[in-house]
Parts: C-alpha cells; structure tokens; sequence
C-alpha cells in the first residue's frame, strides 16, 4: 500500500497535465465546431400531396370546389421539441419556355411570406412541434387557379399560378435556434380544368419536389 501511494503522488502531476490537455483541446473544439454539434431540433419538410377536398366561399360570396395542398414539417430530433415554427416563401421562379428550352424567371419577393399550417383555424402561427406538424402549401380552385397558402398576401399576385404556367416555390424553415440548412423547392405546373368538379381539378395540378432549380428546367 506504501508503494501504491508514493507512486500515485509521482504521477499526480501528470495526470494533472494530462487532464489539463484534454480540457484545453476540448474547448477549441467547442470554440471552433461547438455550432455543428446537433443538440437542438431537425426539421425537413416532405411531401404529403394527397389533397384535401373541400368547399370554399369566394369573394362574390358564392360557393366553389378547392383542393387543398399539404406538406409536413418533421421533427426528426426525438425528445426535443422545436418551438416557434415558420415556413417562409424564400423565393419564387416563373419557368418559361424559349426557342425550345427552358429559362427560370425570378419573381420579385420583397419580403418573405410565411406558409399558413393547418387546419388554419385551429393551428397557432408559430407551433411547437414535437414529431410533425401539417402545411398548407396551396389550393386550387376552377375560377382563380392554384394560390400559395399565406397569412398575409402581398399586392404583386406572385402566389398565384394560372392556368398554363409552372412555378418553383423555395421555402425554408425556421424556429427557436434553428433555421434551414437549405431551401426545400416544389414545382408546381398548371393546365386548365376542363369542368368545375374534383376529377378535373386533380387532374389538373402537378406537383414535383425537387432537389435544385436545375432540376426545374429539365
């Protein structure tokens, strides 16, 4: 047992060191990484096009058949909650087609519109989500065409897609210590329903997510 502790005391100064190194590379670490390190939510935005059949009263206050749109926000981080979601409309692209190609138009966004969540009448603005919340991304209707779901609609109309065009949406996703690490894109191409019934409306919205603008003009 003597022997055990003087040899502890003569090493004591380098397991001293030893921790003193460890610590110090530790903090560098942190100092330099420290943001990388996925201690908060992980959020990803997927498809869930399935489409929401529903009534809607337009402003003449009639009555008309609407499709809805959804996407889902997932939390993908278990046990961690996220807190105080957004989904913006970062950005939006008119596709047009030119001497036989494809070229991508960008529409002017001045200030960057949030996605509603749904169902809009009973979800907050800014959920907490903890597994997966849904999304409206648009509806479509036979007299206006399909409209991107917002709280708050700008004067240009970007958010509308006519009959004939194709759009891509760029949005992203923001919370309580977290934002996207990169935009999340939807192509959206529109013909004209040929009646005002559910059938033809379906038929008439295409929606594609895709993993970059390049892909769009495919």
């Amino acid at each position: 047992m003597h022997v055990n502790l003087c040899f502890l005391i003569k090493i004591a100064p380098l397991i001293s060191a030893i921790g003193t190194i460890v610590v110090s590379i530790l903090a560098i670490y942190l100092a330099r990484w420290g943001d990388k390190i996925k201690l908060g939510p992980i959020l990803s935005l997927e498809e869930d096009f399935g489409g929401e059949e529903t009534i809607l009263e337009n402003n003449s206050g009639e009555s008309e058949k609407a499709i809805f749109y959804h996407l889902k926000v997932i939390n993908k981080q278990k046990g961690v909650e996220a807190k105080n979601v957004k989904v913006l409309c970062k950005g939006l692209w008119l596709v047009r087609s030119k001497d036989g190609k494809q070229e991508l138009e960008r529409e002017k966004i001045v200030v960057p519109q949030q996605f509603t969540w749904a169902p809009a009448e009973f979800s907050p603005t800014a959920p907490t989500i903890a597994k997966d919340h849904a999304l409206d991304l648009g509806f479509v209707t036979y007299r206006d065409g399909f409209r991107l779901r917002f709280y708050v609609y700008p004067n240009n109309k970007y958010w509308i897609i006519k009959p004939g065009e194709t759009k891509i949406v760029g949005m992203e996703i923001y919370a309580d210590k977290y934002s996207s690490e990169k935009s999340y894109m939807f192509k959206i191409t529109l013909t004209k329903a040929e009646n005002d019934d559910y059938k033809d409306l379906r038929q008439s919205v295409d929606i594609k997510q895709i993993s970059s603008l390049q892909e769009g003009v495919r």
